[in-house]
């Protein structure tokens, strides 16, 4: 069983004061979102495009939770997302609402939620819009309502997550920790069970094995160690990998991005020597790089 203590973990601390300030926050922004929302939806018949702007929506709505949960200090995940979540409920109830509205040629501003669902329900016996000549009523119109007010909900609630999720706190400091990047361009991990049962030791010479590399490199792995910089007594290292590949044009495109190390606490000594390490670090010379380059593609003449 993996012990717990080698990684961080929240405290789980949520403050009344956090959640009303989430609160006063998130649904105001949920009925500005929303009125952008209902009239986008209104005005641009494309189902696609809907799609996108559905997720877009309750991406809005969570990075405004998401930022007011990260200057409130909230370290509980868990709450964080059902909090998310219920204003997912509210903001895609303002969606209707605004989409009614501008539906109704700005006549019909029902805020009252049973008028509210009366009126769609009498829209859905009649269905509201055509694609390919097929017109949703009633039951299958409510499945499409509801997959798009689950977007809504499940794309804040990622958000909110994805925001803090990877950065750790202090709490004897009561702040959240800085986040260094010691290399993007740091060889790919060959025996990631060793380098993990190493770091676990607090032995890191199988990290040192990691060599600075092309940054044109395709495959690749980043480290990074979040410090908390009140009490310079906090230290936790995170490791990806990287993989990209190249389109037609020769540019970059992010294919994966993969936790290998997530938040594992160093110890002061360590920290001290991964940055002695770094100071070290180069990046490979032009005639290593052209060796290299020789070495993969050697000429066929010779």
């Amino acid at each position: 069983m993996e012990n717990s203590e080698l990684y961080y973990r929240e405290s789980g601390k949520i403050g009344i004061g956090s959640i009303l300030s989430i609160f006063l926050a998130g649904i105001p922004a949920a009925a500005v979102l929303g009125f952008a929302y209902g009239y986008a939806l209104y005005y641009i018949p494309f189902i696609y495009l809907n799609i996108i702007i559905t997720a877009l929506f309750g991406m809005g709505v969570g990075l405004v939770i998401a930022k007011v949960a990260h200057l409130t200090k909230v370290r509980n995940q868990n709450s964080l997302s059902f909090i998310t979540f219920s204003i997912g409920v509210v903001a895609a109830y303002f969606g209707w609402v605004f989409w009614l509205y501008a539906a109704s040629e700005q006549t019909l501003l029902e805020f009252n939620p049973f008028e509210l669902f009366q009126t769609l329900k009498d829209l859905a016996s009649e269905g509201v819009w055509s694609i390919f000549g097929y017109t949703p009523k009633g039951f299958a119109l409510y499945i499409i309502w509801a997959i798009e007010a689950i977007i809504i909900m499940v794309t804040a609630s990622a958000i909110t997550i994805m925001q803090d999720g990877e950065q750790p706190f202090c709490e004897k400091c009561n702040s959240w920790t800085e986040q260094l990047t010691i290399s993007e361009n740091l060889s790919p991990v060959e025996n990631l069970k060793e380098l993990v049962s190493s770091l676990k030791r607090n032995d890191l010479s199988e990290l040192m094995k990691l060599v600075e590399i092309d940054p044109k490199e395709l495959i690749k792995t980043t480290l990074l160690i979040s410090n908390c910089t009140n009490c310079n007594n906090t230290y936790f290292l995170m490791l990806k990998s990287i993989t990209e590949s190249l389109d037609k044009d020769g540019g970059r495109n992010k294919d994966e991005d993969v936790m290998l190390i997530k938040n594992l606490v160093l110890s002061n000594e360590a920290y001290a020597e991964i940055m002695k390490w770094k100071s070290g670090l180069k990046p490979p010379t032009l005639e290593e790089t052209t060796e290299k380059m020789k070495n993969l593609h050697p000429d066929p003449n010779n």
